[in-house]
């Protein structure tokens, strides 16, 4: 008697989850926010001491550290079988616009993805429609990819909508890159 009411429970919970490729809005915006955490964390306390380079991840501040975990935990990071068949998709409607409003300068924060071959796809993406681009290794957590400067508000817009069509959910704009 327990074992159907346990099956039928277990059924019940998981018609309840996000399917693969279905975007799930809370666990965008608990990545988001762990990588705001880590950015903050990041600025915060300088990798240079006194003109002596802090290498690798063992004397990392615990506050990076803790955030870098949480990023894991939620696992917002991109693995290869989570990177999107760019060369499937045509995303030149989401090229950089040449004009606009002028806006405060931003970073787009597009994905940290964990290969060089994942790298490279969206760096070669980004060159292609237009958009500078800047990646910066994460001690735990693979290449971070940014787009940017972006320096009108239909640029900024453009970058966000490109991140969403690629699925990167998590993508944030920030003043600078950490």
């Amino acid at each position: 008697m327990i074992r159907p009411v346990l099956l039928a429970s277990i059924i019940g919970l998981s018609a309840c989850a996000v399917g693969p490729g279905i975007p799930d809005p809370s666990r965008a915006d608990s990545c988001r926010a762990a990588f705001m955490d880590y950015d903050r964390e990041l600025r915060a306390s300088p990798r240079f001491f006194e003109g002596v380079l802090v290498v690798g991840g063992m004397d990392a501040p615990s506050g990076a550290f803790a955030a870098e975990s949480r990023i894991l935990q939620l696992g917002c990071t991109v693995f290869p079988n989570r990177m999107p068949d760019i060369a499937a998709l045509d995303l030149s409607a989401f090229a950089m616009p040449a004009g606009g409003v002028a806006a405060p300068r931003k970073m787009l924060h597009l994905a940290t993805v964990t290969t060089n071959t994942s790298e490279a796809e969206l760096v070669r993406l980004a060159r292609r429609l237009g958009y500078p681009v800047t990646v910066r290794g994460a001690d735990r957590l693979g290449r971070r990819v940014f787009l940017g400067p972006l320096t009108t508000d239909a640029a900024q817009r453009q970058a966000l909508a490109l991140a969403r069509a690629l699925g990167f959910d998590a993508a944030y704009l920030l003043t600078r890159v950490p």
